[in-house]
């Protein structure tokens, strides 16, 4: 594990903010890379006091505020965790505000293909990838494994041959985010294609048990910065229209996938409230809250909630009509 040094006045309480998190399961190393910028600044600044002051927790904030929202607000949130556990050990330790995170960390919105474009994207695939492969429709099964399964493209990277498991049809995700591990169930369809990659992959490279399921031209684990150029140059290609100003990104395939799913349990009718859990826990996160982030609204979404809303009111005068007549 990364070893991270702090070396300010707060070293110490830093040093076990961290300790403490990683004790809890967390892996913590991205965050604690985060405090090293505030641990920077109060040596910079020559800040000897062993609290977090406002005037500190302000002037610090201050240097940051030409990050971008996100940017900004990973930083500042993981000083406000830290500000609240500094608080509960020493009660003078200033407290940030939540509201400054709040107004401050609006994210991009994320890309939902229709069913329609999806099916053109992976189409595109075969077109644009087929020379730079070193396995055939390789590009066309990482894309379509993060659509139907809604993994992350770090854990779809991450994938060996044996997490594979065309029997059981599964997926095992070793150590995901949160340092998870989980099976995900893979569909028909997607388990009959990753049957047929993997016989060609067999074929051609003759992998071990453990070595990558998905490989670049160098025959090494295949980057995210490679998938992220295919995606784009696949979804020019497609010649999609971009809703937004914002270019759709790897990471929208799970959010499409979210929305699919809920689209799919809306059509049958569905108590979606009783799905959400199975939803996260299928997604590998933490808690729903996370999961929700990901059903933002959407035309298709919103005319569903609406339908499902009107046959409720239109059948409980129905029954209450019916009740009259009878009574």
């Amino acid at each position: 594990m990364k070893k991270i040094k702090f070396q300010s006045s707060l070293a110490a309480e830093f040093t076990s903010f961290v300790k403490l998190k990683q004790l809890a399961g967390y892996d913590y190393i991205s965050q604690a890379e985060l405090l090293m910028f505030v641990d920077r600044f109060l040596i910079e600044r020559g800040i000897t006091q062993n609290i977090l002051t406002e005037v500190t927790s302000q002037e610090y904030l201050k240097t940051i505020l030409h990050l971008t929202p996100r940017g900004f607000a990973n930083r500042f949130g993981v000083l406000r965790l830290f500000s609240i556990w500094m608080h509960q050990h020493k009660s003078d330790s200033y407290v940030l505000h939540d509201i400054i995170c709040r107004n401050n960390s609006h994210s991009r919105p994320a890309y939902i293909f229709t069913h329609d474009q999806i099916r053109l994207f992976l189409e595109k695939c075969t077109y644009v990838c087929s020379r730079i492969e070193r396995v055939p429709d390789l590009y066309q099964t990482l894309f379509s494994i993060l659509y139907t399964t809604g993994i992350r493209i770090n854990e779809a990277l991450s994938l060996n041959c044996n997490d594979f498991y065309p029997e059981e049809k599964l997926l095992y995700i070793r150590r995901g985010k949160f340092k998870k591990d989980r099976y995900v169930i893979l569909s028909y369809s997607m388990n009959e294609r990753l049957k047929e990659y993997l016989k060609q992959y067999c074929f051609l490279v003759s992998p071990g048990a453990s070595d990558p399921l998905f490989i670049g031209m160098r025959g090494v684990r295949m980057i995210y910065n490679s998938a992220q150029i295919r995606f784009k140059q696949i979804f020019k290609a497609s010649s999609i229209p971009e809703e937004s100003k914002f270019e759709p990104r790897i990471h929208d395939l799970r959010h499409t996938f979210a929305v699919h799913r809920l689209l799919k349990w809306y059509d049958s009718e569905k108590d979606i409230y009783t799905k959400l859990p199975l939803l996260s826990t299928y997604m590998g996160h933490v808690n729903i809250t996370s999961t929700q982030v990901y059903l933002q609204s959407t035309n298709e979404l919103l005319q569903k909630g609406c339908e499902r809303f009107h046959h409720f009111v239109f059948d409980k005068e129905i029954n209450n009509k019916n009740e009259e007549v009878l009574s």
